[in-house]
């Protein structure tokens, strides 16, 4: 039943109680026309409605139509059920409000936040035909879940999702947590995966994907593998065995190298926790956004996965793109700078050049409010051991990152890159880098100034000598 009285928003609108399988009863609202467009939102843990107000307020004041619903146990929702709040439940509910909210045949683009996020993967693993039919696309903030972006496979055509078999053991509530900075992620469709369908190529996209930096890397039968920079955490427990906040050390970065350092002293046992979380910079989710619109030019399948979960094997059988900061290279860190001209200073967010002893050093990590700093955005590509290629996409910061991607989706960048490289040109495959100063203002990259470029060499990277297959 629904009723126009009561609605947590002070606005227009219709409130509606929906059954979830287990009976538990869900609090509905909807705002706006039900024949618009529709943003169905997802709060996270301890949340309620009122978290998406100033969202449903842009959307109303654009036409649009905003459906929200308290989770079970949350804002004016009853009771968990008998599920409990398993990832199953959650994924329950979402497609108990999805059923009853739209329309047959209507689609609408799902929003989440947090534990909403968590709930919207659930979804996609365990009603892969709904979420076809009745999602468009999706958005996850502020969420942190294991194998998000290990597990995932972006190709270019839809296809039914692949969830991985695995006995997974319901997770506690601290899992829920929200951990790291925002990931934002848009699709066709999320399952254990996501899976992003191709639209036709913007001229942009299809220019650049013609230039020698992109070309040969797209028309070979090579797959091509994103892996994206990650931070691991784990947890720091209090006296009653709880986790009382997050931490990030970079002498410690995966769930092996904690269980190294808690042997070596077992004190450290009681104090901290393998919560089995990485986590993605902002910036990381907005270059990979630009990186994709130039490989969806291709009909190739593209696989993406995590640093931490990088198999080294994969550096001779796909193409490389690494996309994220320089301090979470990690594996690829000694190939990057092997034959570079510049060399990490004394933090990531400074790197030397040792031809001119020149300093570049990145302002972003403290930045004045309301002023501008300086970054600097890193892009290598070189010949990989396998007649492969890898090509490292890279800042010191967000706006040092996000230029670097800009940079090698804007035909005039391209243009000016191809102009200004270093190496021998048309006779070998691309190899070299280039560094960019990059004005930034609070997250976002506003102009770039080229700063240094050197070619690279193939043997002093991998100590052999540039295998090319002869020319017709």
């Amino acid at each position: 039943m629904s009723g126009e009285r009561g609605l947590t928003l002070n606005r227009p609108g219709r409130r509606s109680w929906v059954r979830s399988p287990d009976g538990t009863r869900l609090n509905v609202e909807s705002y706006g026309p039900d024949d618009a467009p529709t943003v169905v939102f997802a709060h996270g843990w301890t949340c309620s409605i009122v978290f998406w107000t100033k969202q449903v307020d842009a959307l109303l004041a654009d036409g649009r139509r905003a459906v929200l619903y308290d989770q079970r146990g949350h804002g004016g929702s009853g009771k968990a059920g008998p599920a409990g709040h398993t990832p199953e439940a959650l994924a329950d509910d979402l497609a108990a409000v999805l059923d009853a909210m739209l329309a047959p045949g209507r689609q609408a683009v799902l929003a989440g936040h947090s534990m909403g996020a968590m709930s919207m993967v659930a979804f996609g693993a365990r009603h892969p035909a709904q979420l076809r039919h009745q999602v468009s696309a999706a958005m996850m903030a502020s969420t942190a879940m294991n194998e998000l972006v290990i597990r995932n496979r972006i190709v270019p055509l839809p296809l039914p999702l692949a969830v991985p078999e695995q006995p997974r053991s319901p997770a506690p509530r601290w899992r829920f947590a929200a951990a790291g900075t925002a990931l934002l992620v848009v699709g066709l469709a999320l399952g254990a995966g996501i899976v992003i369908e191709s639209e036709p190529a913007a001229p942009a996209a299809a220019s650049v994907a013609k230039s020698a930096l992109w070309a040969d890397m797209l028309d070979d039968d090579l797959p091509i593998l994103i892996v994206v920079g990650d931070y691991y955490i784990y947890g720091e427990l209090d006296e009653h065995g709880d986790v009382t906040r997050l931490v990030r050390d970079f002498n410690v970065g995966s769930s092996a190298e904690l269980d190294e350092l808690m042997k070596n002293d077992t004190t450290l046992m009681s104090r901290y926790m393998d919560l089995d979380l990485t986590y993605l910079p902002t910036g990381s989710a907005f270059a990979l956004l630009d990186v994709l619109r130039v490989l969806y030019t291709s009909n190739k399948s593209v696989r993406v996965v995590s640093m931490s979960e990088m198999n080294e094997a994969d550096l001779k059988s796909s193409h490389v793109i690494y996309v994220g900061y320089i301090s979470a290279l990690d594996k690829l860190e000694d190939f990057v700078f092997a034959s570079s001209t510049l060399a990490i200073g004394y933090t990531y967010d400074e790197l030397r050049n040792m031809d001119t002893g020149e300093l570049y050093t990145s302002e972003a990590g403290f930045p004045e409010i309301n002023h501008n700093y300086r970054d600097y955005a890193f892009i290598s590509t070189f010949p990989g051991p396998g007649g492969n290629q890898l090509m490292i996409v890279s800042g010191t910061r967000d706006a040092g990152l996000m230029q670097a991607a800009h940079a090698l989706a804007d035909p005039m960048f391209v243009a000016s890159m191809e102009q200004q490289r270093p190496d021998s040109g048309k006779n070998q495959p691309p190899s070299f880098e280039m560094l960019y100063e990059v004005t930034g203002y609070g997250r976002t990259n506003l102009d770039a100034m080229l700063v240094h470029t050197a070619a690279l060499n193939y043997q002093q990277i991998w100590g052999g000598v540039l295998r090319q297959p002869p020319v017709d």
